[in-house]
């Protein structure tokens, strides 16, 4: 905008030029052709004054394959990271800081940069390097604690910070005032993870309200064959967690102590992967849950029986026994609640406090599983579907009125929130998405009838409970 602004006249190009707050977010996105990179972000550090800084780096070796431009990596990718080093004289103004990048081995020749700044004023930071190329060498051995490895200088204000698996290896911020912390994956990577102490201190940090973890597996799995030995997670402040996919951690929710928790999302993970061979009645129940979103959740394994399906129900009725807003939404395949789960049944099930069901399916058996289950509420709910489900069960107009005599029917259109983003708004004008599987976005999986990335689950065996 400011770009498009200095070029209407040359009245306007003086005041846009001399006015400092305009020139502030700089971003450079290796998918996005540039002539001259490093002369544009000069007029913008000059421009910007003493302002405080938004940057935004995305590199990929993918993007120089490029047949129009005739350019290699090896030629390019050096003098445009060489973007980096120019604002690192300007940390002492770095207000929002994002490096994402694929090309591992080229981007740890800049990170020892970071290591002993001074970011008075950083807030966000983003750091995700990625690791393609090759196994952990002696150079990236996981150090085996949470201590950082950049910004050492200090970073009073940072509070929110995006990492991904590799960057215990060699980019660890601060992490001790964060409040809000997302893990995603190392992209075609299919060994990195923490070793599970590491991840418990990380976890542990007393002022973390807001989790995120968007990954494949950042855990070492065989922390699961001694569940025993697992010490508990104290989570004093932790609010909202957000799993994607990560099932390998899904079992740590039974050793959380999280007793302000109050909202808690699981997507495209497979549910069975919460038993851990412990008594259900010793587990926790996060006694301030408000919300439980469970949307492309799944049962993987053909040989999951009835009784390991009725554990995992019993298990999250544990958890979100207080919840007042269930959410359950799956595209592509039928529910796992009409795949022998009877976690909505409240015959089977409490649910004292819930008050509103939101259900976005794109297939279902019809209404009487549905009215089975609704009418045993001891309290009135309100059921809230997409309104292609509602059109679905409309065909059926002698069940949807019985259905609507037993709770409060409402609908959703296509693209509604289906509930309210109990994220922290990001603050910034660049979307977090580099790196990100598909281009994952939170904020679009949250909504009614949107086609998920990646489509379906995309190893969903298909099985009939017996």
């Amino acid at each position: 905008m400011e770009v498009v602004l200095s070029h209407v006249c040359s009245e306007w190009r003086d005041a846009v030029i001399n006015l400092p707050t305009l020139w502030t977010a700089f971003k450079f996105d290796t998918r996005f052709y540039v002539s001259d990179p490093a002369n544009k972000l000069e007029e913008y550090l000059s421009r910007s004054g003493e302002q405080l800084l938004e940057l935004y780096f995305r590199f990929s070796g993918e993007d120089y394959q490029d047949e129009y431009r005739q350019c290699t990596m090896n030629e390019y990718f050096p003098h445009h990271f060489a973007l980096v080093e120019t604002v690192i004289a300007h940390a002492y103004r770095w207000h929002r800081f994002t490096l994402f990048s694929d090309r591992f081995r080229a981007a740890l020749k800049f990170i020892d940069l970071f290591e002993e700044l001074y970011v008075p004023n950083l807030e966000y930071l983003a750091v995700c390097l990625g690791n393609p190329d090759s196994r952990p060498d002696a150079d990236t051995e996981d150090r085996g604690n949470s201590n950082p490895t950049i910004l050492t200088g200090g970073a009073p204000r940072l509070y929110t910070v995006r990492i991904d698996t590799t960057s215990h290896f060699h980019s660890m911020p601060p992490l001790s005032n964060i409040t809000t912390l997302a893990i995603q994956s190392t992209p075609k990577s299919d060994y990195l993870g923490f070793e599970f102490h590491h991840f418990h201190s990380i976890l542990t940090i007393p002022t973390l309200t807001n989790l995120s973890i968007e990954s494949f597996g950042c855990i070492e799995y065989h922390w699961r064959e001694d569940p025993g030995n697992v010490p508990r997670f104290n989570m004093p402040s932790l609010k909202t967690l957000r799993i994607i996919q990560d099932g390998q951690i899904l079992g740590i929710l039974s050793f959380m102590d999280a007793p302000l928790l109050e909202t808690l999302v699981l997507r495209d993970v497979d549910l069975g992967t919460v038993i851990i061979h412990q008594d259900v009645q010793e587990l926790n129940t996060f006694i301030r849950l408000d919300t439980i979103a469970l949307l492309d959740c799944r049962y993987q394994f053909s040989d999951l029986n009835q009784e390991d399906v009725d554990r995992v129900d019993m298990i999250l009725n544990t958890f979100a026994y207080h919840a007042t807003h269930v959410i359950i939404s799956s595209h592509g395949d039928p529910p796992f609640i009409e795949r022998g789960s009877s976690l909505m049944d409240f015959n089977r099930y409490g649910w004292p406090r819930l008050q509103l069901i939101t259900l976005d399916l794109s297939a279902t058996f019809g209404v009487m599983p549905y009215i089975t289950s609704f009418e045993r509420s001891p309290h009135s709910i309100t059921v809230r579907v997409v309104q292609s489900l509602f059109r679905q069960w409309a065909r059926q107009p002698g069940d949807l009125m019985t259905l609507e005599k037993v709770c409060r029917l409402e609908t959703m259109k296509v693209g509604d929130l289906m509930m309210d983003e109990p994220w922290p708004a990001s603050g910034g004008l660049f979307q977090e998405d580099g790196n990100l599987p598909g281009g994952f976005i939170w904020e679009e999986t949250l909504r009614a009838g949107a086609p998920r990335p990646w489509g379906p689950p995309y190893f969903f065996i298909e099985n009939q409970i017996e």
